[in-house]
């Protein structure tokens, strides 16, 4: 199921590329270039612990965002994070690499935008997304739950 990512405002045509592009490459792509969400020595399983720390919450769920190529870092992460003992898992989200996005898509303008400053240096970088837009979106797209969670 595509996200709704709810724009406020930019281009409606950008806005259409912007959802095309997202069910091809994006967050509502159920398969993403060099993103394989089932090879665990590359996105390892972290379960919680029963009777483990529960964060003072009810239901707490984690979902921690992780470029595809960085597998050491999320190795990393995952032993210090089972270190807590947590009594939630991880659920891994592969974040979105803002150089694969096309250039006229980066500011919802429909055009390549050379005022925003970022492209003058032609180092955009890792696209950092709204975190409302991934709270809202995260737990209704199943295919970023892949070890049964």
């Amino acid at each position: 199921t595509p996200l709704d990512w709810a724009f406020k405002s930019g281009d409606p045509a950008a806005k259409e590329k912007w959802s095309a592009w997202d069910r091809s490459e994006g967050w509502s792509a159920a398969q993403r270039p060099g993103v394989n969400l089932s090879d665990v020595s590359a996105w390892p399983v972290v379960n919680g612990k029963q009777g483990g720390w529960s964060f003072g919450l009810q239901t707490p769920q984690v979902f921690v965002l992780s470029m595809a190529e960085r597998k050491i870092r999320r190795q990393r992460f995952a032993g210090l994070f089972e270190g807590l003992c947590p009594s939630t898992s991880i659920i891994w989200a592969p974040a979105i690499d803002g150089r694969q996005i096309p250039a006229e898509l980066k500011w919802m303008h429909g055009f390549v935008d050379t005022r925003m400053g970022l492209h003058s240096a032609g180092k955009l970088g890792v696209l950092r997304l709204p975190f409302g837009h991934i709270a809202r979106g995260l737990p209704e797209v199943p295919h970023l739950r892949p070890h049964g969670l």
